[in-house]
């Protein structure tokens, strides 16, 4: 997981138990089709993406990973990195952001990924 640190609304739906070191591809399936704001760090033009899909492979070696596969519109232009990445439900994370495949009709599309390890 790519996470610098975050800053979680005290009144989120996901109380103050969450935690992103415990993050699980069920607490973001609820927001498929939502709108998520990506901040570019050192400025630039906030994006609005969709939540297009949740990829939640099979756990191996006791390894959780899963991933967020937000759409936006070809003009958007995000560098790979991490960026200030903005839900309702949330608040606000410091996330790494990278793209993900070639432009599309769809058009763009960028990948969070999530690895945690179980304890046992």
């Amino acid at each position: 997981m790519a996470v610098a640190g975050a800053r979680i609304d005290p009144g989120a739906p996901f109380g103050p138990a969450f935690r992103l070191d415990r993050a699980d591809a069920s607490q973001f399936r609820p927001y498929v089709g939502d709108a998520f704001s990506v901040v570019p760090a050192g400025g630039g033009r906030r994006a609005q993406l969709i939540l297009a899909k949740i990829v939640e492979p099979p756990v191996v070696n006791g390894v959780a990973q899963f991933s967020l596969i937000l759409h936006g519109p070809m003009d958007s232009t995000i560098p790979d990195g991490i960026h200030e990445v903005r839900h309702s439900a949330f608040g606000s994370l410091p996330l790494f952001v990278s793209s993900s495949g070639l432009p599309s009709a769809r058009g763009r599309a960028w990948q969070i990924c999530f690895s945690r390890h179980l304890r046992a």
